[in-house]
């Protein structure tokens, strides 16, 4: 096949040249210089009529050495703003619009090639791309402009850029990477919409008319179907996601069938059967040519992802042999997808999506004709029977390709996939049809297709409630954490050896030992768990990083965990559920047994709601309730609703094993109106062996006198949570000294507007040599104690 097929070998050593340039890469000379030298030496081989294979080596390092030229080449034209910018408030950026995304209720969202920026009045010209998201509480003045505005125009906009939150914290999602990426050097948040403005309203002609098509179909679906059925169907047919709830998309990962949200082969293939019924009867060269304008739309509809440009060109292939009269060959085919792809961005190769899509189809090709074979060799009569098998063993085949990068992007094997995926797959190209089928309708009669969208609203209700039930608990799936890229090779080395050497097994009983001992080994060498364990015996104490707020992780030598704070939660970031959450999964933590609440303010109780609402809280403690609060009532009632136990701080100590925790707090018998929620905040002294860790809240120099004289000696500890994160209002001189911390922790946003930390309380501190540890600058730490001292730990080594 390989022999017959050279596209597959191009495209391996060209993806072994993409991948080569994170070890090495040369001047530009040195390629031109290869590239001449081989050229002449073939040429000269051919001549003389010298061994094949050597002039197959030479071309084959030629295609390696292309795709590392090319690789270096698409780096080496990313152009980034300089990291002494990565977080600058009132940065200006003036440039074109190349893309706009759906409107969006959180704002409106479009990408800029920037002409230049200007900082402090200093202009710096600069062509880089930005994501830029334009807010404001005005919803009508954005929807009044985000219906003006063009791709092509060329604006200003003034607002507050960040590179995107990097890893800061184990298990956490690197954006800024994800950015990079996709070439896009980081984001431009502005929360006034008078800090926009079109300078010039130039338009892109075919761009802007693609988009005027999305906004215009985009409308018709939301004003024609229910927001369930709305928000799935432009992820379909859009390839706009962003309306489906997290919680939805959690499910469809629990049941194996989170691929049908991203739009791939699958949908390509629905429109693919709906041309074909469309143009079927025509002349086979107008017909083939309206199928392929119509998947060149489509691409372009849902904005060119890697998944949809492969199935296009696959499709073509497939297209242009039926019209040629030709023989196609799917690894060939795929082969082609993935070599056009690379050409144009080399760092698609590094893209999820990518890597799901092609592995799917690779395994199709390669696995499923062997389940194929086995199913006809029972010479099944009914044909009804025979296709459900066929289907579910393509169905089978690709779970077995994706199931590494499934383990390793998702931490979960699904149970339910394989019975899951028997009814998505065609519930879901009903849908696709049902819609696009609706839309056609709405512009002809506009009566019908409200009774056409009502059908799919049915269908995709029955759908979501399946979902609920076949991902919506912990039986549909089985956590699998740490599976790592060796894992991932090791996994399909076993596997290809299990269906290489499978037909030298004649005999039952061989083949199911042979079977047995290929997946034992896939147990034992591929190992679930590389990442960092709590140590037992020991207290590990983990500060998160959360941004402008607090989130104390805490592992008992007991094996239980606690947590003070969650950090902060909006409609734009939850850290319960982007940090804490990932964090958990990655320490193999199911559940906190005691969350301590340390005051009901944003930036420390935000990130819990999402905590109880996934059931991983056991217990919460948090300050009496003061009930000319609303926000303190709405968290009383939010607790009793999910069934939370709870209770208040009062002046006792609890042991969680070895571990003593004290409340200094007072329990208030009344709330006068001068008490603060500062005020009120936890101070909780955690003692283990000889060492303490003191959690001081946000309380400030009039609660720091208050607990100094009344718990002064015992105030003194080995690590101190700096209250109010590290702000002049607190962390007295008194206080530092009765305090004495050996290691004092600053949870802080970087560059944040409040100025913390102080450089008073900084010096404070430096002048008793206590170690400083801000999240701002070290991120999230890692603080270990064995009972008679406290080590600072590398965790992003693993080296505790």
């Amino acid at each position: 096949m390989m022999k017959d097929f050279p596209i597959i070998k191009t495209t391996i050593f060209f993806i072994i040249g993409i991948l080569s340039y994170k070890i090495f890469s040369f001047p530009i000379l040195f390629y031109f210089c290869y590239a001449a030298t081989s050229i002449v030496v073939i040429f000269l081989f051919i001549k003389i009529r010298i061994n094949q294979s050597i002039i197959s080596a030479i071309v084959f390092m030629l295609i390696i050495f292309a795709g590392n030229f090319i690789t270096k080449e698409f780096y080496h034209n990313q152009i980034f703003l300089p990291s002494k910018f990565n977080y600058t408030k009132n940065l200006s950026a003036i440039g074109e619009i190349t893309n706009i995304e759906l409107n969006k209720d959180k704002g409106i969202v479009f990408y800029l090639i920037t002409d230049s920026i200007k900082i402090n009045d200093k202009p710096i010209r600069i062509r880089t791309k930005l994501l830029c998201r334009l807010n404001d509480v005005d919803r009508h003045v954005l929807d009044s402009i985000y219906a003006k505005i063009n791709i092509g125009n060329k604006i200003k906009i003034t607002g507050n850029y960040s590179i995107g939150r990097e890893q800061r914290n184990p298990g956490e999602f690197d954006y800024s990477n994800y950015l990079h990426l996709k070439d896009i050097s980081g984001v431009l948040t502005s929360y006034d919409v008078k800090k926009f403005e079109i300078i010039q309203n130039d338009r892109s002609l075919f761009q802007s008319t693609l988009f005027d098509i999305r906004k215009s179909l985009n409308r018709k679906i939301t004003s024609l179907h229910s927001l369930q059925a709305a928000a799935l169907i432009k992820g379909l047919l859009l390839a706009d996601r962003s309306e489906i709830s997290s919680e939805t998309k959690v499910q469809f990962i629990n049941a194996g069938v989170m691929h049908v949200l991203a739009v791939s082969g699958l949908h390509v293939g629905y429109i693919l059967i709906i041309f074909y019924l469309l143009f079927g009867r025509l002349n086979i060269y107008f017909r083939s040519m309206m199928i392929m304008l119509g998947l060149i739309f489509f691409m372009l509809l849902t904005g060119l992802p890697s998944s949809v440009v492969r199935a296009v060109v696959m499709a073509a292939v497939i297209v242009i042999s039926q019209i040629t009269n030709r023989s196609t060959n799917l690894f060939n085919s795929l082969s082609l997808a993935a070599l056009i792809i690379l050409f144009i961005t080399p760092s698609e190769i590094y893209n999820p999506s990518f890597q799901l899509s092609f592995a799917a189809v690779f395994s199709i090709a390669a696995i499923a004709p062997f389940f194929q074979s086995r199913i006809n060799n029972f010479k099944i009569k009914s044909s009804i029977i025979k296709n459900f098998l066929l289907f579910i063993s393509v169905s089978l085949s690709a779970q077995i390709g994706t199931l590494p990068f499934t383990l390793i992007y998702f931490n979960k094997l699904s149970i339910t996939a394989l019975i899951a995926n028997l009814v998505v797959i065609p519930v879901v190209g009903i849908i696709v049809g049902i819609a696009i089928f609706t839309l056609a309708l709405s512009y002809i009669a506009p009566a019908l297709a409200g009774l056409s969208a009502i059908t799919n609203n049915f269908v995709t209700f029955f759908l979501f409630n399946f979902i609920r039930i076949a991902g919506g608990t912990k039986l549909s799936f089985i956590s699998i954490k740490g599976f790592s890229l060796a894992d991932a090779i090791l996994f399909y080395l076993f596997i290809a050896l299990l269906f290489f050497f499978n037909r030298y097994f004649t005999k039952k009983i061989s083949k199911i030992i042979f079977i047995v001992l290929i997946f034992l080994n896939i147990f034992v060498y591929c190992s679930h768990d590389k990442r960092i364990i709590f140590p037992k015996n020991l207290l590990t104490i983990f500060m998160t990083d959360v941004g402008q707020g607090d989130a104390y992780l805490i592992h008992f030598p007991n094996g239980q965990n606690g947590l003070v704070d969650a950090g902060v939660a909006s409609s734009f970031f939850d850290t319960g559920e982007k940090i804490i959450t990932p964090l958990l999964d990655y320490f193999n933590i199911d559940h906190i047994d005691y969350a301590f609440i340390s005051h009901i303010d944003s930036d420390h109780y935000g990130g819990i709601i999402s905590l109880i609402q996934e059931k991983k809280i056991k217990k919460i403690y948090f300050p009496s309730v003061d009930t000319a609060s609303n926000k303190e009532k709405k968290f009383l009632e939010f607790l009793i609703q999910h069934h939370i136990p709870f209770e208040h701080y009062n002046r006792r100590m609890f042991s969680a094993g070895n571990v003593r925790i004290y409340f200094l707090n007072d329990s208030p018998s009344f709330i006068n109106k001068k008490t603060t929620s500062n005020d009120r905040s936890l101070v909780m002294k955690v003692l283990f062996g000889n060492t303490g860790v003191l959690f001081t809240g946000d309380i400030d120099f009039n609660k720091e006198e208050y607990y100094l004289r009344k718990y002064k000696k015992f105030l003194s500890s080995d690590v101190l949570k700096v209250s109010h994160h590290g702000s002049g209002r607190g962390s007295s001189d008194n206080f530092i000294n009765a305090v004495k911390p050996k290691i004092s922790l600053i949870s802080v946003g970087i560059k944040n507007k409040f100025g913390h930390p102080s450089s008073e309380v900084l010096n404070r501190l430096k002048e008793i040599k206590s170690r400083i540890i801000r999240t701002d600058i070290d991120g999230g730490s890692l603080l270990i104690s064995n009972g008679e001292n406290f080590k600072c730990i590398n965790w992003r080594t693993n080296n505790i």
